[in-house]
């Protein structure tokens, strides 16, 4: 029988995944300490980062107070170099870039405004202000059709907060730009787009209705001027009148400048010549036939006294403007003859007959306009009974 001997083995070598294991946990615990530290790392960076954003805008935000301060103080150059330095340290802030555009303009930098600007609107193409800043330097650039599309945009883009960007406010300024340009059609365009939904008792009917005066609408300027009564009495009533009397309506002109009077308007003036406009028209209404023949009458004398005081020479230099009288007989007109032929077929025959009395009104302002045009206007008095005759042939000219 044999015996064998079981040896153990000195060494023994552990199964290769159990071998592994210490180091496969040491990969670990380094990726997990790289990892915090990077974590770490990034944090901090962050934090860093953050600092240094909130340091920046810090600063920014102090050179804007000063630029703006600045600038309020009228120290033009400190105050656009102060938000200069806003801008540089903040070049995503939209209110120091309009702020500086806004200075630069007052300043009349415009070309660097300009830029600014178109720079900002590139980013947003609606935002209100951006686009009415630019509308502005278009006028000043004598580019109206580029300020019209400004506006425009100013009006239908991003609402604002600021009253002076409502889009109300700034239709008033676009029909304003339209007039001072002589484009009457399009201003009045713009009005009556903006009365559309104006209140009643908004406090920009004032301005609509003088807009709509300059415009050469009286009637509807009349309308605005009568809500803007209720608001503002005194400008709004003077205005009232002087629709009226656009529209020829003298007793509607002196009741409303007569109310305006007793609100504390200066309208002495306007009121003198409108009660000299209603006590000289012929063709007034509630007069008798006698009233009518003595008001041509004196209108007729009136107009050949005031050629036969401004008949200049034949070839005799223009008199200046302002002269109240040419004394240089001898040369007479078309007007002058007519005027004759007109008081010696009428006179003493009754002037009922009112395309007579029409024809001797319309004959009476074209000889007042003949006497001013050779030697400007009359003496002082005669200028108002003057511009009476011609109120007064406007009026029956225009059938009103």
């Amino acid at each position: 029988m044999i015996v064998g001997t079981i040896v153990a083995d000195p060494d023994p070598q552990p199964e290769p995944r159990f071998a592994a294991l210490p180091l496969a946990q040491r990969e670990v615990a380094l990726l997990v300490v790289l990892s915090v530290a990077a974590g770490l790392l990034f944090a901090t960076t962050r934090l860093l980062a953050g600092w240094a954003r909130h340091q920046q805008a810090l600063e920014a935000a102090t050179w804007y107070d000063r630029g703006e301060a600045a600038l309020h103080a009228n120290q033009t150059d400190a105050g656009l170099d102060d938000l200069r330095h806003a801008v540089a340290a903040d070049r995503t802030s939209v209110p120091y870039a309009l702020a500086l555009a806004r200075g630069l303009a007052t300043a009349g930098h415009d070309d660097e405004a300009w830029q600014i600007l178109q720079r900002l609107r590139g980013d947003q193409p609606e935002f209100a202000e951006i686009n009415y800043r630019l509308a502005r330097l278009a006028v000043k650039r004598h580019d109206l059709a580029d300020a019209i599309r400004y506006y425009h945009n100013a009006m239908y883009g991003t609402a604002s907060a600021d009253p002076q960007l409502s889009r109300h406010a700034i239709a008033i300024e676009l029909a304003s730009v339209l007039l001072a340009h002589g484009d009457r059609e399009s201003a009045l365009a713009e009005l009556i787009a903006l009365t559309a939904d104006l209140a009643a008792d908004s406090p920009d009917q004032l301005s609509v209705a003088d807009l709509f005066l300059q415009a050469g609408d009286p009637t509807r300027a009349l309308q605005h001027f009568q809500l803007a009564a209720k608001i503002e009495p005194d400008p709004a009533l003077t205005g009232a009148g002087k629709a009226a009397l656009a529209l020829h309506d003298f007793p509607a002109a002196e009741q409303y400048w007569r109310d305006a009077s007793r609100h504390g308007a200066d309208v002495a003036a306007e009121l003198r010549l409108v009660r000299l406009v209603l006590a000289t028209d012929p063709l007034a209404a509630r007069i008798t036939p006698a009233d009518r023949a003595g008001r041509l009458g004196a209108g007729l004398a009136y107009a050949a006294q005031r050629l036969s005081g401004c008949r200049p020479a034949a070839g005799a230099a223009a008199p200046e403007a302002g002269t109240a009288a040419c004394a240089a007989p001898n040369a007479t007109g078309a007007v002058d003859d007519e005027l004759a032929r007109f008081r010696a077929a009428h006179t003493g025959v009754s002037l009922s007959d009112q395309d007579v009395l029409a024809q001797g009104v319309a004959l009476v302002a074209r000889a007042v306009a003949e006497a001013t045009r050779r030697c400007g206007p009359p003496a002082a008095g005669g200028a108002d009974l003057d511009r009476a005759w011609q109120l007064i042939a406007g009026a029956h000219r225009s059938g009103a």
